[in-house]
């Protein structure tokens, strides 16, 4: 029971040592309390058991897709417990492509730190595109004081946003700007200023392979 609990705390986002202290204080006072550090071995002990059924359920699938495709590649790189560090593959098509337009990259993870600066000075020649639910997440803290005020708000930035060409982005810009009163310095100023990396108009002449992580 108590590791059950454990592992669901841990899947609300709660942390060990909180973890510990919730578990402690929910259980009868015949029970031993558990330690951080007991709490912190059995959530890595259930992280490692995940990772091998993960890495199982990702070899199976990498076996049957090259059934199928003759061209499909795929390496693997084990840790010295066994364990799988990483893995390439790449289907026909894929490899296709490849020789046709070049590299596309995926960081599909979320990352705290500045993942422009690390693009920008070790992978030379790419363009950063920004990651859109880090977006959306900050629009609606960002804009929901604009659409308390401006019924019409949330249509018009979706329209500002999903301009056809740079003349109507601007345009529609300058609209916002003047109707709404977007202050310099705030949050829209800000998303203006880094237009090239999350505007589809300023981004559709670079191939993507149609990849997304959002």
């Amino acid at each position: 029971m108590v590791k059950n609990l454990v592992y669901e705390l841990n899947r609300n986002g709660m942390k060990p040592s909180t973890i510990t202290r919730v578990v402690n204080a929910i259980s009868g006072s015949e029970e031993v309390d558990i330690t951080s550090k007991q709490c912190t071995n059995l959530l890595r002990a259930e992280r490692k058991n995940h990772m091998r059924r993960e890495c199982h359920g990702i070899v199976k699938h990498i076996h049957e897709k090259s059934k199928l495709d003759g061209s499909h590649y795929f390496s693997m790189d084990l840790a010295s417990d066994g364990l799988l560090k990483s893995i390439l593959w790449a289907d026909g098509r894929s490899i296709s492509s490849y020789s046709q337009f070049g590299d596309v990259l995926m960081f599909d993870v979320t990352l705290r730190w500045a993942m422009r600066n690390a693009i920008r000075n070790f992978i030379w020649n790419t363009r950063h595109w920004f990651y859109a639910w880090h977006i959306n997440k900050h629009v609606i803290e960002h804009l929901h004081p604009y659409t308390i005020r401006h019924t019409d708000f949330g249509e018009t930035y979706s329209k500002w946003q999903k301009s056809k060409t740079i003349e109507e982005f601007e345009l529609r810009r300058e609209i916002m700007q003047s109707r709404y009163n977007i202050a310099k310095g705030s949050w829209l100023d800000d998303m203006y200023i880094q237009r090239y990396y999350w505007v589809k108009v300023y981004l559709k002449d670079y191939f993507t392979a149609g990849m997304t992580i959002s």
